[in-house]
Order: structure tokens, then sequence, then C-alpha cells
């Protein structure tokens, strides 16, 4: 377990996301100190440093350990830099200086999340109530992508304003929740989020579509950032199927395609030997299809299938193979 060096459990962290993101004194941050050692261990830090000395090309997939560990700790120190343009006192300095590189990596998140939501909202009472609502969390998941702030804010605003519908069954929503969402599940989050929410968002918005992935994401999403079955079923009974199908990108176009193209699989292979495996093609194809509207790898399935059956044909003595 990574912990946090001992300074940083005190008032110097609080310190440095109040002055990043121009917070008085006395407003406090929940879960300020937990979040920081989270996301140390969960090594978010890092990887939300090199995304950006990706991007920026200062780090290639192939560069060494050591050349990746300095570029991350030079990016970090000038996070935290950037995020307090007036500069660290000495004693802030040194403490930054004496953290552990997975806390510095932590600190720098923290601080470009405090100073990313002073820049989305310049006004200190409405500022000091989003930090108030979100804590920690919603800093952090500021820090992780230059985009969350944003959706963070939107999110509070249908809080405030009443928008968030919460369908029967599914508890209060908190902005806290956006921030926890994207901390405890990380990269995945980010890219459902990017993938599936932010492109329909007025979609998610009705029928208490984003309060139920918000109370429990791991039913609407996979470990590698997909919608899952479960959670297009949800989407499904919440939405209504055409409603739904704007997220999942299936049009009911598809859906005939699929029924059309399978029945016809179906009957050709319904008196052969192969036919219990081509149902089974059928039906992992029509999934692929419903969520990656793959067309082509479709029609490619059923060419396929044809040449499939037709080696049945031939004398028993050749080998198959599928």
């Amino acid at each position: 377990m990574i912990l946090l060096a001992t300074p940083a459990r005190g008032d110097s962290l609080s310190k440095l996301i109040r002055q990043a993101s121009r917070l008085a004194d006395d407003i406090p941050i929940g879960q300020l100190d937990d979040v920081a050692e989270q996301i140390a261990r969960k090594r978010l830090g890092r990887e939300a440093l090199e995304a950006e000395l990706k991007t920026t090309g200062r780090i290639s997939k192939s560069g060494d350990d050591v050349a990746r560990s300095a570029a991350r700790s030079a990016e970090a120190a000038r996070w935290i830099k950037a995020a307090v343009p007036g500069g660290l006192d000495p004693k802030l300095t040194r403490w930054v200086n004496d953290l552990d590189q997975p806390a510095r990596e932590a600190a720098a998140v923290l601080a470009r999340g405090g100073k990313a939501i002073d820049q989305a909202v310049p006004d200190l009472i409405a500022r000091t109530r989003l930090v108030a609502a979100g804590g920690a969390e919603t800093i952090a998941a500021a820090g992780l992508a230059d985009n969350l702030v944003k959706d963070a804010v939107r999110i509070d605003t249908a809080i405030r304003s009443g928008a968030m519908i919460i369908p029967p069954g599914v508890r209060s929503i908190t902005l806290r929740d956006f921030g926890k969402l994207m901390i405890d599940q990380g990269k995945p989050a980010q890219q459902f989020w990017e993938k599936y929410v932010r492109p329909h968002w007025k979609t998610w918005m009705a029928g208490g579509a984003m309060a139920a992935y918000l109370a429990d994401p791991e039913t609407f999403m996979d470990i590698a950032g997909n919608l899952t079955e479960a959670g297009s079923q949800r989407l499904t009974a919440l939405l209504g199927a055409a409603t739904a199908r704007v997220i999942t990108g299936i049009t009911a176009g598809t859906q005939q395609s699929i029924d059309s193209v399978s029945k016809s699989l179906v009957d050709a292979g319904r008196d052969t030997l192969g036919g219990l495996l081509v149902s089974g093609l059928i039906m992992l194809t029509a999934l692929s299809l419903t969520f990656y509207r793959l067309r082509g790898r479709l029609c490619r399935l059923k060419q396929s299938s044809s040449s499939t059956l037709e080696s049945k044909k031939q004398p028993q003595d050749q080998d198959r193979k599928i």
C-alpha cells in the first residue's frame, strides 16, 4: 500500500489546492488526503502525466523506464508550478520536493484540477459551492483530463436545477458521484464518458439514465470502458428502444439487417452438421454489430458461412477447419 509522505497528510496539500483553486482558507475540501492516496495507489497521476507527455511528443511508447520517470517528474513539477502562478512559498516548495514520486504525481493532478475549476468557474461563490458539493474527488477528476471539469459543472447545474431525474429505485445523486466514478474506474470511465455520454448528453439526462449510471456504473460499463449488454438493456428500459439506440449506435435498419441475414444463415445451416456452429456465429456477430456498427463484418461472415457450408458437401475424409 502506498502512503503519501507525512507532510501531505497535514496542511500542505490543502494549502496547495486552495491556492490553485483560489478558495478561502476556511473552505473544507472533503476527503482530500484519502483521494490523494487513492490517486497515488492506483497510479492515476502516472497515467494522466504520461498521456499528456505522449500527446505533446515528449515521450514515446518505446522509451525506457528511467527516461519516462524523469519526464513524469518534470511534468508534475510543471503542473504544480502552473497551478500557482504566484509561486510556492519556500515551505510549500520543500514539502513538494520531499514527496515520493507517486505522491508528487497525485499532488500535481489535484493542483491541476483545482486550477481547472478556477478557470471554469470564475465566480468565487459558485466555485466554492461546486468544490463543497464535489469534494476532492471532483477536483481530481478535473485534473485527470481537461474536459472533465466542464462535465462536472454541467452535472452540478443539473442537480441544483432539478434537471437530474432520479428513476424509481435509484438513490439521490451528488456531484461527488461523478468524481468518484472517474477516480474509482480510472481510464475506462473516461473512455466510456467520451464515447457514450458526452456526445449524447441530453439523451442520458432523459428518463433518469444519467442518475442510474452515476449510481451504478458497473452495470453500464465493462473494465475496458465499453457499454455492457446489461447497460444496454437498462438504457432501453429507462429510455425506450428507439431512444436507447441513439447511445448504443444501432439503428432500426441495422437491426432489420441483422434479423434478415441471421434468418437466412439459420435456414442454410439448419440441416447441416455445422448448423449449430453457424447459429453461434450469428449470435456473436449480431452482438458485435450492435455495439460497433460492423455491417461489413456481418457481410464477410455471411460469405464465410456460405463457404463453410459448401465445404461440408465435399468427401468426409477431407480435413475440416473452422
